[in-house]
């Protein structure tokens, strides 16, 4: 063939024919597994909410963030521009977020050994059940994954610049692998300009403010890199005012979102935050479901935390020689430590999969692949393609998490997501490609449920769950989430797990009186406390946006907010 490669801008190779069929190949075993899981459903709630002309909230009555991640919402709204069907907007963004992230690593990988890293970062995010089964679902986790990717990418290409003449003798006198010294400059590159500077620190900056968007606590994944990089290009610059200032514009989407959350919903974080942070639970609590959820990753899942392991040692040895590892393990040890003390989630693997593809980046950066070592990986590889055929003919298999009997099973409170959602409500993409209804999707498990709800709309339901029925009931209705997720009122009030509950769902007994509050919009509520709670809280998300009441009550409720017994 006598085109031009799209990686290296060089002729099409029998190498970049291999990279492009490697990436169709993966292409295609992530069309056969995608699937929508049941918390993309509140999202969707919220879409549906921004074109009835409510704005972006959960409920109809009250202004509350139901979603984690304001970048992933906003694209979702983007789409719906477009079609109003957010099964299909959210599998196609998955779907360009994941490939944008598998070119990202072609550019990155391609250069060092021909397609043998490409191909081994390919199979090691095959091959991670945590990765893979988030490269879909309906969350932010896949356009958490491309920018990511594009930061890791940007970061190392940075720090080549802008490195200092001491730091290279440094780096060369440490440097024992012939990899490493490959990667070493023999020559200083002259200090940066501020406007060029400047630019390297605004995008750098952005990236992280997208990826924050994304999640909020992504902060600690991220930030350790961020923030040494930044450093590292104000002091080899020649302004460092010029850097700062550049960095502080590329973070304005992030402090431009925060402002508009304190402003519109009274709050700067996702109202989930604070449902799950008002429990009884102590800290031994915590971190014993914690523990719990990464023995499950453990079990269903070993090769996501063996990857993160080798990552960590490997960047250890290498510290000195490549400081953009070393710091993105210390953000990698960072989110750890945040799981095991937040007591993980009830989506097995889920809080790992950022953190997996941040480690494998780097083991693909850093293992030496040895013509004799390489050989042994690829050949080795073939053992894993029954799997993968067995996968793509088959998307859950029985070792992920489904019974002989079809029941999903779960390991104390954690959840294989993907096994629930094509068993219980069959929401894959192929089973929505054959639905007739597309706009009752999903039909199976809840979307039973919504069906024999729809007499009780635009009345107050209480429900255990704030997705799937909610969605497909429709919007006008008001739900009341017993778990506080998203419900501003009941995520103020302390909860308790109960004896077979989710991890990360803390359920809240409803306050007598709290229905007929809701309904008839008058405080009712017998607890004197609980009273004057709800009435701060209503006058925070229900009242004028521009009150100096409500700007005291936001005032009160972030800085000084009550201790309500229950």
């Amino acid at each position: 063939m006598r085109g031009k490669s799209p990686f290296t801008g060089t002729r099409l190779s029998y190498a970049n024919i291999i990279a492009i069929s490697a990436c169709a190949l993966f292409m295609l075993f992530w069309f056969a597994n995608s699937y929508i899981m049941e918390d993309a459903f509140i999202t969707f709630r919220s879409v549906q909410q921004v074109f009835e002309g409510r704005g972006p909230r959960w409920n109809p009555h009250e202004r509350v963030q139901a979603f984690t991640h304001p970048l992933w919402f906003a694209l979702l709204v983007l789409g719906g521009l477009f079609t109003s069907d957010c099964f299909l907007n959210a599998i196609v963004l998955s779907g360009l977020s994941v490939l944008a992230t598998l070119l990202l690593g072609i550019r990155r990988f391609h250069g060092l050994d021909g397609t043998a890293r490409v191909l081994l970062f390919f199979l090691g995010l095959a091959i991670s059940k945590a990765f893979m089964e988030n490269t879909s679902g309906g969350l932010e986790s896949p356009l958490s994954f491309c920018l990511i990717a594009g930061l890791l990418s940007y970061t190392e290409r940075v720090h080549g610049q802008v490195i200092s003449r001491e730091d290279r003798g440094a780096i060369a006198a440490t440097s024992a692998q012939e990899e490493e010294r490959r990667l070493v400059a023999t020559q200083p590159l002259p200090l940066p300009p501020n406007r060029q500077a400047s630019r390297y620190a605004f995008i750098v900056s952005l990236l992280a403010a997208l990826i924050l968007l994304c999640r909020h606590d992504h902060v600690l994944l991220v930030g350790p890199l961020c923030a040494y990089v930044l450093w590292k290009i104000s002091q080899n610059a020649e302004s460092k005012r010029a850097v700062w200032l550049g960095a502080l514009i590329g973070g304005a989407p992030f402090i431009a979102w925060t402002m508009f959350s304190l402003l519109y919903y009274g709050f700067p974080f996702p109202n989930s935050y604070y449902a799950k942070l008002n429990s009884n639970m102590t800290l031994w609590s915590s971190v014993s479901a914690g523990a719990i959820y990464f023995q499950d990753s453990l079990r269903r899942d070993p090769v996501t935390l063996a990857v993160v392991a080798v990552a960590a040692i490997l960047s250890a040895r290498t510290r000195r020689a490549n400081p953009i590892a070393f710091w993105c393990a210390i953000g990698v040890l960072a989110q750890m430590l945040y799981v095991l003390k937040i007591g993980g989630d009830w989506m097995s693997g889920r809080f790992f999969s950022c953190a997996f593809l941040v480690s494998l980046w780097l083991v693909c950066q850093m293992v030496s692949l040895r013509k004799l070592q390489l050989g042994a990986m690829l050949a080795g590889s073939l053992l894993v393609v029954p799997l993968l055929g067995a996968d793509l003919s088959a998307p859950i298999a029985s070792w992920n998490g489904v019974t002989d009997t079809g029941r999903v099973s779960d390991f104390c409170g954690v959840l294989d997501v993907k096994a629930h959602s094509f068993y219980r409500h069959g929401s894959s993409t192929l089973e929505y490609l054959n639905s007739s209804n597309k706009k009752r999707f999903p039909e199976r498990g809840f979307g039973e449920m919504a069906g024999q709800l729809m007499v009780a709309r635009g009345r107050v339901i209480p429900f255990h769950s704030a997705g799937i029925v909610p969605y497909l009931v429709g919007p006008e209705t008001v739900f009341i989430d017993e778990f506080g997720l998203v419900d501003a009122f009941l995520a103020r009030i302390k909860g308790r797990p109960f004896a077979d509950f989710l991890a990360g769902h803390i359920q809240r007994k409803l306050p007598e009186g709290y229905l007929e509050s809701v309904a008839t919009g008058s405080n009712v509520l017998r607890d004197p406390s609980l009273r004057a709670l709800y009435d701060k809280m209503k006058l925070i998300t229900q009242g004028p946006i521009f009150s100096w009441q409500r700007f005291s009550a936001i005032l009160e409720m972030n800085l000084w907010p009550p201790q309500v017994p229950r």
